[in-house]
């Protein structure tokens, strides 16, 4: 999966006069107490917030991508 958003990023930073901002709280370490997972609801109105001037917002989780490239 990480090559597939080495592509998509890439694709991005090739374009002109484009800023990508990437968000993202993965980490690899074991966690052995009860964790509660918070997902935005309004993924534009986040991203409005920061003042950014964007077309739309894909929010994306590993999961949504299929198992090979």
């Amino acid at each position: 999966m990480l090559q597939v958003y080495d592509e998509i990023l890439g694709e991005y930073l090739a374009m002109p006069n484009v800023d990508v901002t990437v968000a993202t709280g993965l980490s690899q370490r074991p966690y052995d107490r009860v964790k509660f997972y918070y997902r935005l609801k309004d993924h534009c109105a986040f991203v409005r917030g920061l003042a950014s001037v964007f077309r739309t917002v894909l929010p994306r989780m590993t999961r949504d991508f299929p198992d090979s490239v």
